[in-house]
Order: C-alpha cells, then structure tokens, then sequence
C-alpha cells in the first residue's frame, strides 16, 4: 500500500489505524511536514484508496497525520505541531468518512480524493451536481456539460439530471 501522490519524506506509514475494512495511513511529512492521512477501504484481499484527508487550516509543519484512530466511519487525526491555541499546542480533526454534508450524491471522503467542496453540491456552478458528474463520467471542478447530450437522446445532461 502507497499513497497515490507520496513522495520523499512523507512519512507515509508512520501511524497507520484498521477498522474492519476501513484503514487510514498518516504521512505527517507530506506537503512541507503539513501532513495528510489517506483512507482505504479493503474489496476481498485487495486495498483501494479512497480519500486523502487534510487539516481544514493546514499550515507548514503541523503534522497532521502523527497520530490516527479510526472507529466505524469516524476518524479522527493529530496535529502536534498545530499552533491555534498557541506555538506547538497542537489539534485533533474529526471526519465523517460516510456523510455527503451537500447531498450531491459523493460522501466527503470521496469529495476530498476528487477535489470538489463537500460543502456545496455544485463545485463548478455548471448545475449539475458533482455525484452527477462522476457517475457520468465529467468532471467536477471543470463546468460546460450541462448544455451537451452525452447519450444523444435530445436531452441535456442538465435536463436528464432534473427528470432523473
């Protein structure tokens, strides 16, 4: 198991939590020693990754991802070197690795893998929300498919996702 983007000094593995088919890996080192975790979920015998989750106000040697612990679909991750509360004072973040907080059809954790704001549905404002998108085969950070007929059935993408 790698991250998909790991590079030297990541740390990748340094801490590393297990729940059922669910594993997160810390790289604390990741990023300027900002630090990421990744999340995978295990098919059979078989590893996939999922999400790379990052603090929401990372900042350079945070290392975020020291420490990790995952239970059921909530993960929490350590910061030691954060400094909200003052130099060094450190944090823990929470996920919610199967809520969808805009509803747009891709849980958060996916949304942190693909790029697009899991607190809005529409990351490109093309009116077409972003699970639409995925499941289409269109990416979400890009907008223009909502006026094209990708089955060339007389109907925009935009009008298939209204009637559904």
């Amino acid at each position: 198991m790698t991250a998909s983007d790991g590079a030297i000094n990541d740390l990748f593995g340094l801490s590393v939590s297990v729940e059922g088919d669910t594993a997160i890996v810390g790289a604390e080192g990741d990023d300027n020693n900002s630090g990421s975790a990744y999340v995978y979920a295990r098919n059979g015998s078989v590893w996939t990754q999922q999400a790379k989750l990052t603090a929401s106000d990372g900042a350079s040697v945070d290392r975020f991802g020291h420490s990790i612990s995952v239970d059921g679909e909530t993960a929490v991750v350590g910061a030691y070197f954060d400094d909200d509360a003052g130099s060094d004072s450190g944090s823990a973040y929470f996920f919610e690795l199967d809520q969808d907080t805009d509803g747009d059809g891709l849980l958060n954790a996916q949304e942190a893998l693909l790029g697009t704001d899991p607190n809005n549905a529409d990351t490109d404002g093309d009116g077409l929300l972003d699970g639409f998108e995925v499941q289409y085969g269109f990416n979400p950070l890009v907008g223009g498919e909502e006026s094209m007929d990708a089955d060339n059935d007389l109907l925009t993408n935009l009008q298939e996702q209204t009637l559904g």
